[in-house]
């Protein structure tokens, strides 16, 4: 069956963008915000602590903020959701006090609150599941947050294990929906940025400048995008301003 006819709303992404930007942002900082903590104790490429509380900070007020922005539903939410801006807040505080003190025990406890968060992130809000088709996608939040944190702590066995899901995710994507050229020139994009992330640290060739790492996190926070965008999500609930496919098909 042709993918598109699974979900034939499936090029209207890019015209919703600006209407969940803010849950974007928030699935692409939490992965980032782990990174950026073992880095900063491993001492590999992070070292400056006002960079890293700035970056925790603002990440736990990006998440009030969207908090707020869906408070007439938020009730509304199933109970994952709960728990997984409980997680949050509780990461970005533990985390706080963890770079202020220099604590192992609190450090720890924050990553494993890190762990379940980035767990949390991608089933705390309602998706339509007959019209998804992620189960295996390089854009998940811990596979986000898993590579950065080994990019970031030049982990290259790890880092070249997960490039290699990545760019198989990647590639099955490309071809799937290889109809889909308004998007098709985007993952291409992502796949080369990947590329040329994992030869620089492979190699030890500019890594780690501040062009690759740039160049690394653009990659990243495109897959994420994609990940919603394979996902459906911007069809998946009307609670959230976003249309309702079934309903319209079911209409017509």
């Amino acid at each position: 069956m042709d993918d598109r006819k699974v979900n034939p709303d499936h090029n209207k992404f890019p015209d919703n963008f600006y209407k969940y930007w803010s849950l974007i942002l928030i699935s692409f900082m939490y992965p980032c915000s782990a990174s950026l903590l073992i880095s900063y104790f491993t001492g590999s490429l992070v070292n400056e602590t006002r960079f890293v509380l700035f970056f925790l900070i603002f990440t736990g007020i990006l998440s009030i903020i969207h908090s707020l922005k869906y408070r007439k539903t938020f009730s509304l939410i199933e109970p994952g959701g709960i728990r997984s801006l409980f997680l949050q807040i509780l990461f970005i505080g533990l985390s706080i006090i963890a770079v202020l003190s220099g604590y192992t025990g609190i450090l720890i406890t924050a990553l494993a609150a890190g762990l379940l968060v980035l767990i949390s992130i991608d089933n705390s809000f309602p998706l339509k599941r007959e019209r998804t088709i992620t189960f295996f996608h390089g854009g998940q939040t811990l596979l986000t947050g898993l590579i950065m944190i080994s990019f970031l702590s030049n982990l290259i066995i790890p880092f070249f294990f997960i490039t290699a899901i990545k760019l198989l995710s990647g590639i099955y994507y490309l071809i799937k929906f290889k109809a889909d050229s308004s998007v098709s020139g985007i993952r291409f994009l992502r796949i080369m940025l990947l590329l040329i992330s994992g030869f620089c640290i492979v190699t030890g060739i500019a890594y780690p400048d501040r062009l690759i790492i740039f160049i690394f996190f653009c990659g990243e926070l495109i897959e994420r995008i994609l990940y919603y965008y394979d996902s459906g999500y911007s069809h998946s609930d009307n609670r959230y301003g976003m249309k309702n496919v079934q309903n319209e098909t079911e209409g017509n």
